[in-house]
């Protein structure tokens, strides 16, 4: 679970996110070429962690200025978070477990995905979903 980066913060929301992802928020020595813009994605989701008003966008292609949206197609429940400044923008593809608990499954530039509906966006989507299916409890366990 990714701690707020300030000690002290108040966590009212959860964010789960993979090895990879957890050591380009929080190694200073990873990714150096990039360091800045993974700083801003982490101040971005300890917005969320920290319980700030963010949009969210529930119409798959639809999203504009909203920070969280869903996915298509909305059956397989995956969002994007999305983290647009500064440019390259980053999307973290992922679910939420609960209302408040938001499992991240993966992490690509924006550029790197295409347009709506893309090859890439679809390949995007159907890793995050292996992931998921091979993850997640069954509802039943829960």
């Amino acid at each position: 679970m990714l701690q707020p980066a300030l000690p002290g913060a108040a966590v009212k929301r959860h964010v789960f996110v993979t090895a990879g992802l957890n050591d380009l928020l929080t190694d200073p020595e990873s990714a150096a070429e990039q360091r800045a813009r993974f700083v801003d994605l982490r101040a971005d989701l300890d917005a969320f962690i920290d319980g700030g008003n963010l949009t969210f966008c529930l119409a798959p292609f639809g999203a504009r200025d909203e920070r969280i949206a869903r996915l298509a197609p909305v059956d397989k429940g995956l969002c994007e978070f999305r983290s647009r400044h500064p440019k390259p923008g980053i999307r973290v593809i992922g679910g939420f477990a609960a209302r408040d608990s938001f499992i991240a499954l993966g992490w690509h530039f924006r550029r790197d995905l295409g347009g709506a509906g893309s090859r890439a966006w679809r390949a995007a989507c159907v890793e995050a979903r292996r992931i998921w299916d091979g993850s997640a409890p069954s509802t039943a366990d829960l």
